[in-house]
């Protein structure tokens, strides 16, 4: 798997510009693991993540590291989004 990222700077302080990163990492057996190299800000060291998929697929819980000296849990969640933001977001992909 492979994504971009763009996410607030909690440690910039007000009005600090969102911090972009790049994604790249691998999906298999309900196991995500990835790593998050950031571009122009945050961390200067790559974020490796490895993380267990729920059966519905709408969240992800599991370990962060950076390099050897810092580690911690995660858990991300998918935004529910009704049916009508869906097609509004497509149609106005389409057009």
């Amino acid at each position: 798997m492979s994504g971009r990222t763009l996410e607030p700077d909690v440690l910039g302080g007000a009005g600090a510009p969102d911090i972009p990163a790049v994604l790249e990492g691998r999906f298999a057996d309900g196991v995500l693991v990835f790593t998050k190299f950031s571009e122009g800000g945050g961390h200067i060291d790559p974020i490796h993540y490895e993380g267990l998929v729920s059966t519905a697929g709408d969240e992800i819980s599991g370990t962060w590291t950076i390099k050897a000296d810092w580690s911690g849990t995660f858990r991300m969640q998918r935004r529910v989004v009704s049916a009508e933001k869906t097609v509004q977001r497509e149609a106005a992909i389409r057009t």
